[in-house]
């Protein structure tokens, strides 16, 4: 008898800042997309259209203001890594 085998997939839909470059970017404006896309992931987990806009929000805002995506993902939710927590319990025990 075999045993029953369970597998789980995981979707990660992963957008990139729209920065007005005409597709010619640079190293640290692909870096500075990344961090933005992952904040963004943090803050909202199940609202890919929400990242997406708090992504291209924050690429901006970072380099106007020369500011890190992660102080304005914690000026925006101070406490994400609780709301977390509390999002998925199961996920953080040990």
């Amino acid at each position: 008898m075999r045993p029953e085998v369970k597998e789980r997939v995981i979707i990660v839909e992963v957008h990139f800042l729209e920065l007005e470059s005409d597709w010619k970017h640079n190293y640290d404006e692909w870096m500075l997309s990344m961090k933005c896309t992952k904040c963004a992931a943090r803050l909202f987990p199940t609202s890919p259209n929400c990242q997406k806009e708090w992504a291209d929000w924050a690429g901006r805002r970072c380099q106007e203001q020369n500011v890190s995506p992660e102080y304005l993902l914690s000026k925006r939710s101070p406490n994400w890594e609780a709301s977390l927590y509390h999002r998925n319990p199961s996920f953080y025990r040990h």
